[in-house]
């Protein structure tokens, strides 16, 4: 049977080589990719951020109850330092809300941003990696594919032949048939 065999069978895929080659390789990307991400850094600028809200956020409050301490006293008149009171605490509160979504947007952007180079990275990976599965298992195929070849070819080959030698054997019955 194999000796029409061309080439050597291997293996169309060893397992556990492309299992531990493919981790390797995505290790590596996601490392890469995530080389920018510096955790102490992140949480700093984020802490950073929400300080200095609460520090405006806490300035405006102030303002807001020494105005009204004020208007209590009788330092400001009552319209202006109500305006004042209300007006500072108005800010104080509304300071949180846009600074908050502002540094918010900035993470899930940041994050975003990262989600897509390891996607890319990832895709890119993988369609590499399907090639060269795919080339692997067309290469252990390939003498399978010859030996089927071959053997076809044989085949066709013995076909014709019988086909010939019973086109000869006719042709002889039918001589000896008009012999007798």
């Amino acid at each position: 049977v194999g000796r029409n065999l061309i080439g050597s069978v291997t293996a169309a895929s060893r397992f556990e080589d492309t299992r531990k080659d493919l981790f390797e390789k995505i290790t590596t990307s996601l490392e890469n990719v995530l080389v920018s991400y510096d955790a102490d850094k992140e949480r700093n600028e984020v802490f950073q951020s929400l300080r200095n809200t609460i520090y405006l956020s806490s300035l405006c409050h102030f303002f807001s109850i020494t105005s009204g301490v004020a208007t209590a006293l009788e330092f400001v008149d009552l319209i202006p330092g109500v305006v004042g009171t209300i007006s500072f605490a108005g800010v104080g509160m509304g300071i949180l809300s846009p600074r908050n979504r502002h540094m918010i947007q900035n993470f899930e952007a940041r994050w975003e941003q990262r989600s897509d180079k390891l996607s890319s990275a990832l895709d890119e990976l993988c369609s590499k990696e399907i090639k060269r599965i795919h080339k692997r298992v067309l290469d252990g195929c390939a003498p399978y594919s010859r030996y089927v070849t071959t053997e076809k070819e044989n085949v066709e080959t013995f076909t014709e032949e019988c086909h010939n030698l019973l086109a000869t054997s006719q042709t002889l019955r039918k001589r000896i048939a008009k012999l007798r």
